[in-house]
């Protein structure tokens, strides 16, 4: 933390606007900014990384998940600092036209990731598109049974007209998942060329993710057809694709944006998932949630009820993308802030739970890293904040 308390911000800008979180078509100049600047920052280090199924399934086999690309010295500007020159933003060739870059200073602090596209990121909007599955902690409920819609928006890069359409896992030839997930690590091979073999890395994906990644698309479940779509660049453009999904499965699926005048031209988005439950009740996932499985945790109960507890988690979970020096004790313990959940909080407190005693509360964990984030993290926090008996200490697992 910077003198008086306040947290060092980064972001890219191209002089005029900060850039962090939005979509630029290469080649592209930028420049890196830190505010309050201090004055211990001498350099910037600029790195690419991936997509979290990507990471998670190098990570399994060991290998790397980020590249670095360059140093920049850096300047005091009045009351921030920044590179001494601009970074160009590099023409992604490979990833199916994206790549994500982000830059750190020497504390480990991290901005805002900045998305380099030749057309255009489609994004999935987190709306729960269905009132229903509120007491589930992983995935945005879209639809009831087996019907809905994913709401997006195209962030266009350029200024084509696009055809959307939808990728889906187990199909087989060149529009499936599983080509998809293999062109990847064969770009990440050649960026890396000391990296993972593609064919172990999507090996790696099918142990991860497993039923997810099912031998063949299951026939019951029905997309809708290609949308055409047009925007100018820095258009965001909603559309919604209507789903018929009349039969319980899992599935990876993404977004495929194909330039309508020049065809060899393809891009896609991140990759996401679909889970339609046995009430048919269809659930979106991303990042971590994809194949995470909730880990419950019996805690006695302190001065905080179930409700005051997990507004202080939900706060603390909020202030994570906001709070950098929060952000670097997270890191700084271990804790992959990728592997978080994207679309839910990590943690739900639960009282009267099945099974448990009156006097406890359940706390129901997005996977093992919220696990951790609470353990490390959030408790200690509230305990300073609240005083020891806030919450008590866990309970042996029965």
């Amino acid at each position: 933390m910077e003198p008086g308390g306040l947290h060092p911000v980064l972001n890219w800008s191209d002089g005029e606007a900060s850039l962090g979180g939005s979509v630029l078509r290469p080649p592209k100049q930028v420049w890196l900014m830190q505010t309050p600047g201090g004055d211990v920052e001498t350099t910037f280090e600029v790195l690419q990384v991936f997509d979290s199924i990507v990471r998670r399934a190098l990570a399994r086999v060991g290998g790397k998940t980020e590249r670095k690309l360059d140093e920049l010295p850096t300047m005091s500007e009045g009351d921030r600092r920044r590179s001494v020159y601009t970074w160009n933003v590099p023409v992604p060739t490979g990833l199916r036209l994206r790549a994500l870059y982000e830059f750190r200073n020497g504390r480990g602090v991290a901005s805002p990731r900045l998305l380099a596209h030749k057309l255009g990121e489609p994004r999935v909007d987190a709306k729960g598109g269905a009132d229903v599955g509120l007491e589930h902690l992983l995935g945005v409920p879209i639809g009831l049974k087996g019907e809905g819609g994913i709401e997006m928006s195209i962030l266009f890069a350029t200024d084509p007209a696009v055809r959307v359409s939808v990728l889906q896992a187990g199909e087989g030839g060149s529009d499936s998942i599983e080509r998809l997930l293999l062109e990847y690590f064969e770009d990440v091979r050649t960026l890396l060329p000391d990296g993972v073999d593609p064919d172990v890395a999507l090996g790696a994906c099918r142990e991860i993710f497993g039923d997810f990644m099912p031998g063949e698309p299951n026939p019951k479940w029905t997309f809708e057809d290609e949308q055409l779509l047009e925007g100018d660049e820095g258009d965001v453009v909603p559309f919604t694709i209507r789903l018929n999904l009349s039969e319980p499965g899992r599935s990876l699926v993404g977004v495929q944006v194909t330039d309508v005048s020049h065809p060899s031209l393809v891009a896609v988005s991140e990759i996401f998932a679909l889970e339609v439950t046995e009430a048919l009740e269809i659930r979106l996932l991303k990042g971590a949630e994809i194949g995470a499985e909730e880990l419950r945790l019996v805690y006695r109960q302190g001065k905080l009820d179930a409700a005051d507890l997990q507004a202080e988690i939900d706060r603390m979970w909020s202030s994570l993308a906001e709070d950098p020096e929060l952000s670097a004790a997270v890191r700084a313990s271990g804790i992959d802030i990728d592997e978080l959940p994207e679309l839910a909080p990590p943690v739900r407190v639960l009282e009267k739970a099945a099974g448990i005693d009156p006097n406890s509360l359940l706390l129901v964990a997005a996977g093992g890293a919220a696990r951790d984030l609470l353990r490390e993290i959030i408790l200690p926090r509230i305990r300073a904040r609240f005083g020891a008996d806030a919450i008590r200490q866990e309970q042996p697992a029965e």
